[in-house]
């Protein structure tokens, strides 16, 4: 039996207190993909209560993919992956501090 490949979807979200993080793998977006996320974006934006758009990217070659392609009024900011996870430790760091 031939062993099926794990695929790694295109994109997830993660739903935080008004932060909508939109993660993207890979190093090209597929057009499908980008059409649901302009899609989940308009669906944001025109919601009662919209959260903030942050994109969080696995390399650079991505970044500039969303910074070419997704208009900057939509979205607050792009991080990469390892930089989003630094903040989110430095984060909880501060909070057993407190």
């Amino acid at each position: 039996m031939a062993r099926q490949k794990k695929t790694q979807p295109p994109y997830w979200t993660e739903l935080s207190e008004g932060v909508m993080k939109i993660h993207l793998s890979g190093d090209t977006l597929p057009d499908r993909a980008f059409l649901e996320i302009l899609e989940l974006m308009k669906k944001n934006r025109e919601s009662p209560q919209p959260r903030a758009v942050c994109f969080v990217v696995s390399d650079s070659t991505m970044m500039m993919t969303v910074r070419y392609a997704f208009p900057s009024a939509f979205y607050e900011a792009v991080v990469l992956e390892q930089q989003a996870q630094a903040i989110d430790l430095e984060r909880l760091q501060n909070a057993v501090g407190m």
